[in-house]
């Protein structure tokens, strides 16, 4: 920008901050200094030749100042930027640390409780002198136990499936929805194991568009999952041949939360669809390495 217009092409600038010290010079070149706040900001290292125009270096000196202060700002922004991001993925984590926490407590502490009042009402029944409407009633009480006991999984499940954290995302996808009357075909390239935060995030992701897939198209709509990994990204669509819907009314879907989330990461989502058309939600997160804490 000033090398140009003062015709020296050698010309550098050294930004200082304001910091004092030596300062820097160059054989066979002059030093002109611009202060700013009482404090020496940016030294210009320039032609000697230039020193016979004061006011040229006075205008540079004002250009280069506003360049310091411009990348002051910027350093700023961006560090600001950074620290959003960085904060935005703590709260993934942490979101994410409490949901397994609470999947291993219903496992381990209500799932297993459940487990053991149905096997002793089951052996009261087998093995109890009791009258037969006290043994059917038991297995009445049994039967209600293992229904509670279902939706104790389902919800852990819910919460954050073991599968997930055992064996990646394709087989969590697979897993979740064997039972479905008409299960969504998942098809993973190259797809291995990558950070919780992002599989998770991926996963919760898939989920929300398959249930809202079953949810408006039916029992026997057609859902489809392809995820693969490539330049750098995991990528992730769900496909429907569902009623569709129109774009305006998405975020009435659960989708926002979800945007949210995978915004925490760097990723995105973008959704085509439009009624009787089907539906396509397609996305993306970086899997380039996590800003470091300061």
């Amino acid at each position: 920008m000033l090398r140009g217009p003062l015709g020296d092409p050698d010309l550098r600038l050294v930004f200082l901050g304001g910091q004092e010290g030596p300062l820097p010079t160059e054989p066979g070149r002059d030093v002109k200094l611009v202060r700013h706040e009482g404090a020496t900001t940016v030294a210009i290292i320039h032609d000697p030749q230039l020193t016979d125009d004061p006011e040229l270096l006075e205008a540079a000196g004002a250009v280069a100042l506003l360049a310091a202060e411009n990348a002051e700002l910027d350093a700023g922004w961006t560090e600001a930027l950074q620290e959003l991001e960085r904060s935005r993925a703590r709260l993934v984590r942490a979101a994410d640390d409490e949901r397994r926490k609470f999947e291993r407590n219903l496992h381990d502490g209500v799932q297993q409780q459940l487990i053991s009042i149905k096997l002793r009402l089951e052996m009261e029944a087998e093995e109890g002198d009791l009258s037969e409407s006290i043994r059917e009633r038991l297995l009445e009480i049994t039967q209600s136990v293992e229904a509670a006991l279902a939706e104790v999984r389902e919800v852990a499940q819910g919460l954050y499936p073991p599968l997930l954290t055992a064996s990646g995302l394709p087989t969590a996808l697979r897993g979740f929805h064997e039972h479905a009357t008409s299960p969504p075909e998942v098809d993973a390239v190259g797809v291995g194991r990558y950070p919780p935060e992002i599989e998770s995030a991926v996963y919760y992701f898939c989920l929300e568009a398959i249930q809202n897939a079953t949810k408006h198209g039916g029992r026997g709509v057609k859902v489809s999952v392809a995820l693969a990994e490539e330049d750098g990204r995991l990528t992730f669509r769900v496909v429907d041949d569902g009623p569709g819907f129109a774009v305006g009314d998405a975020r009435g879907l659960g989708l926002q939360s979800m945007e949210d989330r995978l915004g925490a990461l760097g990723g995105r989502l973008t959704i085509a669809t439009a009624p009787g058309r089907g539906t396509t939600i397609s996305g993306h997160v970086p899997l380039r390495p996590a800003i470091p804490e300061p």
